[in-house]
Order: C-alpha cells, then sequence, then structure tokens
C-alpha cells in the first residue's frame, strides 16, 4: 500500500496528468491478474507434480515429509500463490481506488470554462492522495496497538475483541487526520463527511464480521450446534449462516 501512494504521487507528480494514473490502474490490475492467475498454477504445479507425484508416488515418501525434497518447491509455491497473488489483489485495488477518488473529486471542481475534459483541479486530486495517506497511517497505528502480548490466554473472543479495538482507533486517528487535512485545504466539509462515512461502514463489517465468526454469538454456536446430528447439517446449516451475513454487510 506504501508502494502505492508513493508510486500515484510520484507519477502524477511528474506527468501532472489523470490519463497517466488511468494507465497507471490498468497496468496494476493487468499484474494483479498475472500474478494470480500465474501464481495459482505454479502453486498448484509444485504441489501436485513435485510434491506428490514424484515424492509421495514415486518415492513414497509423503508430501509434508522433511525428507521429502518437494517441500521446497511446494512451500515456495504456496508463498507465490498466496502471498504474492494477495500483495498484487491488495496492489491493483488500492490503485484503483486512489485513482477513481482523484477523479470523482476533482471532477465536481473543474466546471471552469477552458479546460479541456482531460485537465483537472489539483486540489481535488490532491486531497485523495492527502486521504490516502491518512488512511494508511491511521491503519499502521492501529496495526501497532493490536498486540496479544497483553492477552494472558490468547482465546478467539480476546483476539476479536484485540481486533475490533484496533479497528476503532484507526476509525478515530483517520477521522482526526482527515479533519485536519480538510481544514488545512479550505475544501469542501462535503467530501470530509463521504470520508467519515466510508471509514463508519468498514468498522460496521469488522463488527458484523466477528458477530458471525466468534465462538460467542449465536451463529457459530449454531453451526456447532448443528453438528450433533452429522455433517449434512452442519454443510446446510453452515451455508445458512454464510448465506445470512450478507445481509448485514
Amino acid at each position: 500500500v506504501g508502494l502505492v501512494m508513493i508510486g500515484v504521487s510520484i507519477l502524477y507528480i511528474i506527468a501532472a496528468d489523470m490519463r497517466v494514473l488511468i494507465g497507471l490502474s490498468f497496468g496494476a490490475s493487468f499484474a494483479s491478474l498475472l500474478a494470480r492467475v500465474a501464481g495459482g498454477i505454479f502453486r498448484d504445479a509444485t504441489d501436485a507434480i513435485v510434491g506428490n507425484v514424484i515424492g509421495r508416488i514415486e518415492s513414497s515418501i509423503p508430501d509434508r515429509d522433511p525428507q521429502n525434497p518437494a517441500m521446497v518447491p511446494d512451500l515456495v509455491g504456496e508463498n507465490i500463490g498466496d502471498v504474492g497473488a494477495i500483495a498484487a489483489d491488495l496492489f491493483e485495488a488500492f490503485t484503483v481506488a486512489i485513482v477513481t477518488a482523484g477523479l470523482l473529486g476533482a471532477g465536481p471542481l473543474v466546471a471552469v470554462e477552458g479546460l479541456d475534459r482531460y485537465s483537472y483541479l489539483a486540489d481535488g486530486i490532491a486531497y485523495s492522495l492527502y486521504l490516502g495517506s491518512v488512511a494508511l497511517a491511521s491503519a499502521v497505528i492501529g496495526i501497532l496497538s493490536t498486540s496479544m502480548a497483553s492477552v494472558a490466554t490468547p482465546r478467539a473472543d480476546a483476539m476479536l475483541n484485540t481486533f475490533i479495538r484496533g479497528a476503532l482507533l484507526s476509525f478515530v486517528t483517520g477521522v482526526i487526520l482527515a479533519a485536519v487535512v480538510t481544514f488545512s485545504m479550505e475544501i469542501g466539509w462535503q467530501f470530509f463527511f463521504v470520508y467519515v462515512i466510508g471509514a463508519f461502514v468498514a468498522i460496521l463489517f469488522c463488527i458484523a464480521t466477528g458477530a458471525f465468526t466468534s465462538v460467542k454469538y449465536t451463529p457459530a454456536r449454531a453451526v456447532a450446534h448443528a453438528g450433533r446430528t452429522g455433517p449434512a447439517t452442519v454443510i446446510i446449516k453452515g451455508l445458512a449462516v454464510g448465506l445470512g451475513s450478507v445481509v448485514p454487510l
């Protein structure tokens, strides 16, 4: 995410043209697609061919056995397919979000005669970049505050409470910093309230996710209770709870 902010800011400072940033967003989408598809193929190839066929079938060594030399390319494939692909997805999503916010933020401010359709006022674009930096800084503060060292027994409910506490701290920090940016740039406060609404909805996402996945609440307990009658009822109840979780989200 930090690389996204650096790349978008440098490109806009050098080119001062939103068309360049639109090209960057398309490139990020292509890189994400390539990393996801190529990483998934590499992961499956190392897992199926190297780990299963060569190690387990030909040499009669389990695929997770330390004596199996296929463990190394298998773990490399998992890192490429999972970590690398997810990082590429995050890069693509944040790049598109920043560029789209810049277009939408600058659009209402360009009703000036003499400007062509590719010309935008700098304040609207810079405001989106500043808010992206605010979101990044507040997220880092929230992450640093979520430490399990103070929890004696790291149970699921304690981890959930720590996560929500960090999310709330990020929300408060982001709102304060966004207010400072809005006041210093003397831009319309309606943009600030839109940011607050988006951050508040993100907090609701965290709370709803915890309510549907924590063992303290009814949904997860209902799925566990359905297991008393067999695996079929677990599948049915789990599917029902999963579909029901979409309603508040």
